[in-house]
């Protein structure tokens, strides 16, 4: 189904979106650094490529920064 021009979202941004999301539940899922390290890394390699802005990406080290204090601490 091709979406029309006058929708609010391109299929591509929703799956940039969509990615970023995805991202952002697996940060916060993360039950050790080594696994929060992991998806940092993909979210890393989503940016370099493009797939998510760098917006989205500093969102997301932000976030994981407060994660990693908190399983540093358990």
């Amino acid at each position: 189904m091709k979406a029309s021009a006058s929708a609010p979202f391109s299929s591509q941004e929703t799956a940039r979106w969509q990615l970023h999301a995805d991202l952002h539940l697996g940060t916060g899922y993360a039950m050790s650094l080594l696994e929060l390290e992991g998806w940092l890394a993909q979210a890393r390699s989503a940016c370099d490529v493009g797939a998510i802005s760098q917006d989205q990406l500093d969102a997301l080290l932000e976030e994981a920064m407060s994660i990693g204090n908190a399983l540093a601490e358990i």
